[in-house]
């Protein structure tokens, strides 16, 4: 067995170094054809919003495929970790069918990420893997002067997020005047759930001090998590909630954050496992994932609570703690991937708890899938709840009625039927 594995792991090898020069050439050839960029003239390349297209694109071209090499062997790592179960090779097939349905729209927003000079990729937020951030800087300033930010966290099962799922929802809230962060952060297997809050809290913390350098309201800074994205969110507040009771010096409180909106979001980590299980996140998978822990080694139910925000809610972990002055829950009916009683329960503990905050606010929109918010709706164009939410909270109310929803990018049959082969 061990002799197998090491002639695999010797054919991925070659592949890889195959891929990486192939990638690279082919990337260098392009530039050289349409641009001025020589490849000995790239590390003078700086970083700014100004210069040619061709510099952008440079810069775009070298993040691109140093990230393409990085997550194929993550991708490897994986696959060796879990295997391909029937219920994993499913779920693959289905999600690629998805993905070839919707690509039209998708090209579209790749386009948009990798040409736009209103991006800025590949912030480093802290010197270690995978802690960088995307910038979306608005279409236009308001009047008012510094712009309102707005940190959002994706989301991808804790397996397959990335920062570039974000390109959506950063190109429409700054098309708002919002400044956007999207954060990326350790996957399993390259981390557990505690590295990614550790992750996701230092993103906050960077947000918190260099949003002013980009043009940042640093007293007008907003949270969003979508999915394990919305998991992880919760959980920042409440673990930087702990860490101010016991007196340690940090850069940014919970109630600094002038709102939070948690999309889609499983709250309770230990009444969803079974859930989980059934749909191909094996338990013995999902409770190493979530807490490092191998079943081998006994299966620590106070460790999945540990990493639940209700349980930690329930037991007093915000006690004496205040909260951002508006709290948002919102999840969709149809939610298959994580079920809608979710938000309901975390909404209710919070209510129960009387947690220090102005207002919570638990939203079910009627037919909503786990997809629809982030990817469905914009390509559809309909109206998109988690924007006009984020709106409504910075600038009021009649502000929300004058956001308009954006224009469609593929047909809604298309939609319709990508939707029902998705599986999320």
């Amino acid at each position: 067995m061990a002799a197998s594995w090491r002639s695999v792991e010797v054919m991925e090898t070659i592949w890889y170094c195959s891929f990486v020069a192939t990638l690279r050439e082919r990337t260098w050839a392009l530039l050289r054809k349409h641009t001025n960029v020589r490849e000995d003239e790239f590390p003078n390349i700086r970083r700014s919003r100004s210069g040619s297209f061709g510099e952008h694109l440079a810069k775009s071209a070298h993040g691109t495929w140093e990230e393409v090499t990085f997550y194929y062997g993550m991708a490897c790592k994986l696959a060796r970790k879990v295997g391909f179960g029937w219920k994993w090779l499913q779920k693959f097939l289905q999600l690629m069918l998805y993905a070839f349905l919707m690509l039209p729209g998708f090209l579209y927003m790749v386009g948009f990420y990798f040409t736009s000079k209103r991006v800025e990729r590949n912030i480093p937020y802290r010197k270690m893997a995978r802690n960088r951030l995307d910038l979306y800087l608005p279409r236009v300033r308001r009047e008012e002067g510094k712009s309102p930010v707005v940190i959002f966290v994706t989301g991808g099962a804790w397996v397959i997020g990335y920062k570039g799922w974000g390109a959506g929802i950063g190109k429409l809230l700054s098309n708002q005047g919002f400044i956007v962060a999207c954060l990326d952060y350790r996957n399993y297997p390259q981390g557990c759930v505690p590295d990614m809050l550790e992750d996701v809290m230092e993103g906050i913390n960077w947000t918190f001090r260099n949003a002013a350098c980009y043009g940042g309201d640093p007293n007008k800074i907003y949270l969003v998590g979508q999915s394990a994205g919305a998991h992880l969110t919760s959980l920042a507040l409440i673990k930087q909630g702990e860490r101010v009771k016991k007196g340690v010096d940090v850069d940014w409180e919970p109630h600094h954050l002038q709102g939070y909106v948690g999309v889609s979001g499983p709250y309770n980590i230990t009444q969803i496992v079974e859930h989980f299980n059934q749909r191909g996140l094996y338990s013995t998978l999902f409770l190493h994932l979530m807490t490092g822990i191998d079943r081998k080694n006994g299966y620590a139910s106070v460790a999945l609570e540990g990493v639940s925000p209700e349980c930690l809610v329930r037991a007093g972990a915000l006690d004496g703690v205040k909260l951002p002055p508006y709290f948002c829950l919102m999840h969709g009916t149809a939610d298959i991937t994580v079920p809608s009683s979710q938000a309901v329960s975390f909404a209710e503990t919070l209510m129960e708890q009387k947690v220090d905050t102005k207002l919570i606010k638990l939203q079910l929109i009627e037919g909503k899938t786990h997809t629809d918010f982030m990817i469905n709706d914009p390509m559809r164009g309909d109206p998109d709840e988690v924007i006009e939410e984020v709106v409504e909270m910075a600038y009021g109310k009649e502000a929300r009625k004058l956001v308009v929803a954006p224009a469609g990018l593929l047909p809604r049959w298309l939609v319709a039927l990508a939707s029902a082969v998705c599986p999320f």
